[in-house]
């Protein structure tokens, strides 16, 4: 209100965002039916088909920040999961979950969400399936082919997430404990596949060199698990791109500059 009534933000421009949301509302049918009385879904909550829809959605929303040669997992293989996002559904879900926060399941006590899936668990149950070996003890981290290294944020919700930092390390929010797995991950010598759980892009520059291959996969939801498994065992194609552009430092959001645009995939 004060940037219209001093001239900072023409009113034109207001009046024209306005109109745009009311055309969505319209063309939606929401004035006929505004408390949507009248919504059949296509399909029950908690239903099977509404889980199989989450867990592809999950998949097809990952995106290949940089493939390498163990960007899938073999069968035979033995696979060190690790790092503090690695068995957490709540920070796979985010803010406006149960509270408007969002809660990691270390705070809560449990599962944020009784049935989800972790992306320990989706990998586990992948392994039985297609016969890998998930090993999670650390005194057996150098009997295993390669590292699964899980990373991310705290969830949060609207301006609680605000950072000076979009650095996977050192930002705001960023889980407590990325720091720490990332050098023992590197210090292991072992392929490393890291997966960033976080509701933005971070930056991994300084550490993206190091991983063999590398996976944003943003707030995948309770789902999520299963849909990661499904990217790394190649039983999902991966169709993800970037949906804003990806920018290495603070001074290149600052200066316009980014390393990829948004519609970006190492896979493509």
């Amino acid at each position: 209100m004060e940037a219209v009534e001093n001239g900072d933000i023409p009113e034109e421009r207001v009046d024209d965002a306005v109109r745009r949301i009311i055309q969505v509302k319209l063309d939606a049918g929401l004035f006929e039916d505004p408390y949507i009385e009248n919504f059949t879904p296509t399909y029950e909550f908690n239903s099977e088909e509404s889980h199989e829809v989450a867990r592809l959605l999950a998949a097809e929303s990952i995106v290949p920040m940089k493939l390498g040669s163990y960007a899938t997992i073999e069968p035979g293989t033995r696979v060190f999961v690790m790092g503090p996002a690695s068995d957490d559904v709540g920070v796979l879900c985010g803010g406006w979950t149960y509270t408007w926060q969002g809660l990691t399941d270390a705070e809560f006590g449990g599962r944020v969400v009784p049935d989800g899936v972790s992306i320990l668990d989706g990998l586990e149950a992948a392994a039985d399936e297609i016969g890998f070996t998930v090993v999670t003890d650390p005194d057996e981290m150098d009997t295993c082919d390669m590292i699964v290294l899980c990373i991310g944020e705290y969830p949060y919700a609207e301006w609680d997430g605000d950072t000076e930092s979009i650095s996977i390390t050192d930002g705001a929010q960023t889980l407590y404990g990325n720091a720490e797995a990332i050098e023992e991950a590197a210090e292991s010598n072992l392929p490393t596949v890291t997966l960033v759980v976080s509701g933005r892009n971070m930056s991994v520059e300084n550490y993206i060199s190091n991983w063999d291959s590398c996976f944003f996969c943003y707030l995948p939801g309770s789902e999520g698990g299963n849909g990661i498994a499904d990217i790394l065992t190649g039983a999902v194609p991966m169709t993800g791109t970037l949906p804003m552009p990806y920018y290495a430092s603070e001074e290149d959001i600052e200066d316009g500059d980014f390393l990829h645009d948004a519609g970006w995939s190492a896979a493509n």
